[in-house]
């Protein structure tokens, strides 16, 4: 009975390190954000707005009123603030 369970735990242990491994390939490839690299906050803190507001007719204002600030920073030629979510990569 005590080595079925070790069988077991090892079977398990050998899955979750094997799924550890393509995940952070994923990774690699730019696919997930999941040890190695972290997602920035402004990222999903607008696409999550963006999903709010198209659940919540009431938030789409704040939305708007972001892609027009981004809009006319844009225009003025001005660099992007950082940690508003408008970063490449």
């Amino acid at each position: 009975m005590p080595i079925r369970w070790l069988a077991i735990s090892a079977g398990v242990a050998g899955v979750l390190y094997a799924l550890d491994g393509l995940l952070l390939r994923f990774e690699e490839h730019g696919w997930i954000y999941y040890r190695k690299r972290k997602a920035s906050p402004g990222k999903f803190s607008s696409a999550f707005l963006s999903a709010v507001s198209l659940l919540d007719p009431s938030a789409r204002h704040v939305v708007e009123a972001r892609r027009q600030a981004r809009s006319e920073a844009d225009e003025r030629g001005d660099p992007p603030e950082p940690g508003n979510g408008s970063e490449q990569g």
